[in-house]
């Protein structure tokens, strides 16, 4: 390309937004979404099988904010039809009165901003065996109902999975929904492998089960709560040619793409060389976006 041109493409590089920055950026709109979805998923499938009684009315609000203006995220909440809510809790330690404190006020600002009960349930995983379960302050006792997982053993459900599939027994939904408790459960199989085990015996079932790919989501929000980043990594390469896969990588990608078009675009860069460029967009895309940008310069 002419020199000129050259240096105004290199100049207009400073603005050029990392494919990675993108993603990680709109990784969080993914990721809200597989909450949604996960938390959906809970309430349909997992509070009866968890024994907590009740019919789900709709799903609660997990953000609160207090006079401070600090911000409380929980894992999950379910208005049920009597009024009251349910509140659902995944701990991996046992901190003792120092999480009880903390449920505490989730309850306490979620029964005041909705005038309502507040019944907390906390799941315990595998290495957590008799939690602190009562907080006794002042005149009042606070307890939550806890779930413990200990009993369950991961390498019981994958054994009775296993035995399924070398028998040619197609697998059913009901199969696959305790996968997504494995993480909490007991055993001596590593977290990572685990949940990279049950990811693929849920995609060995896409064709007999519907709606893998919300069992999927799920197994993925459980990994992003318990396992270290270089851990979740190995994650998302399992499910990276997935539409889940497709979904968390290629939002990013293109979000990057589409900015890094507008930054040429407003510096001049002319169409053919960012069309020879960018080569995550289409040329259809490609002009929207230059005559977006270039009508909006003109007075």
């Amino acid at each position: 390309m002419p020199d000129a041109i050259e240096r105004n493409f290199m100049d207009n590089t400073t603005n050029f937004v990392p494919e990675y920055e993108a993603t990680s950026q709109s990784l969080h709109h993914a990721e809200d979404a597989i909450h949604k979805m996960t938390s959906q998923f809970f309430g349909d499938e997992l509070l009866s099988h968890l024994g907590i009684e009740g019919e789900i009315d709709h799903i609660g609000s997990t953000e609160l904010t207090h006079l401070e203006l600090k911000k409380f995220y929980q894992d999950f909440n379910y208005v049920m039809k009597d009024g009251s809510w349910t509140h659902l809790e995944f701990q991996s330690s046992d901190n003792g009165e120092s999480d009880l404190k903390r449920f505490r006020v989730y309850e306490a600002v979620t029964s005041q901003q909705n005038d309502t009960d507040v019944r907390t349930y906390v799941l315990y995983s595998g290495n957590i065996e008799n939690p602190v379960t009562e907080l006794h302050t002042g005149f009042n006792t606070y307890r939550v109902q806890p779930i413990i997982m200990k009993g369950h053993r991961a390498e019981e459900l994958f054994d009775n999975i296993t035995g399924k599939l070398e028998n040619r027994i197609p697998l059913t939904k009901e199969d696959l929904v305790p996968l997504t408790l494995c993480p909490l459960m007991g055993g001596e199989i590593p977290q990572k492998e685990r949940i990279i085990k049950a990811i693929r015996i849920i995609k060995q079932a896409k064709n007999t089960v519907p709606d893998t790919n919300i069992l999927e989501a799920v197994m993925y929000a459980m990994a992003n709560k318990f396992l270290t980043e270089v851990d979740m990594n190995a994650v998302k390469e399992e499910i990276k040619m997935s539409p889940l896969g497709t979904l968390i990588y290629n939002d990013g990608r293109t979000e990057a793409s589409i900015e890094n078009a507008r930054n040429f675009f407003a510096n001049g860069v002319s169409f053919e060389i960012v069309r020879d460029s960018i080569k995550a967009l289409s040329e259809e895309t490609l002009k929207e976006i230059y005559d977006e940008v270039v009508n909006k310069k003109q007075p």
